[in-house]
Formats: C-alpha cells, sequence, structure tokens
C-alpha cells in the first residue's frame, strides 16, 4: 500500500494556464501524454481575433480573464455577463 501511494506521488503534475500561457518546454509528452488547457484564459466574448489584434489588446483588466474549463452562464467579461451561445 505505501508502495502505491509513493507511486503515485511520482507522477508529474500538469502545467497550468496562468494569464493565457503554459510552459511546456520540460513536459515529456511521450511519458505523461496531453496537456488539457486548464487554467486562466482571456475571452474575448463573440469575437474572432487575428494574432495581429490579439497582440495589441491590453490584458490588465482582471474582468477579462476567466478560469477554464468552466460553463460560459454567470462569467462576466468586460463587465458584461455571458450567454449560453456568442
Amino acid at each position: 500500500m505505501f508502495l502505491l501511494t509513493l507511486l503515485g506521488a511520482c507522477q508529474a503534475l500538469p502545467p497550468k494556464a496562468e494569464r493565457g500561457e503554459i510552459d511546456l518546454s520540460s513536459w515529456d509528452f511521450g511519458d505523461h501524454g496531453s496537456v488539457s488547457l486548464r487554467g486562466e484564459w482571456q475571452v474575448f466574448w463573440n469575437a474572432l481575433l487575428d494574432p495581429g489584434a490579439l497582440a495589441q489588446t491590453p490584458v490588465d483588466e482582471p474582468s477579462e480573464w476567466t478560469r477554464l474549463p468552466a460553463a460560459w452562464n454567470g462569467q462576466v467579461a468586460g463587465g458584461r455577463p455571458f450567454r449560453g451561445s456568442g
């Protein structure tokens, strides 16, 4: 029983996104598999932005960040609540 607990503790913890970034530089996909996109992401509701537009967008407003995965309903960005579609 102790050995199983010890082996479980040795497994690598997957990285989480923080303010839209995940550092995968030390993650071994061969040994540990894929990584979920769990964490903190900036959401632009009802908008499709190209990379150039994203680079020019200020990211300092806390209301623009949301933790995923989560239900959209009830979350707020830019002072507006998310709806179930958009």
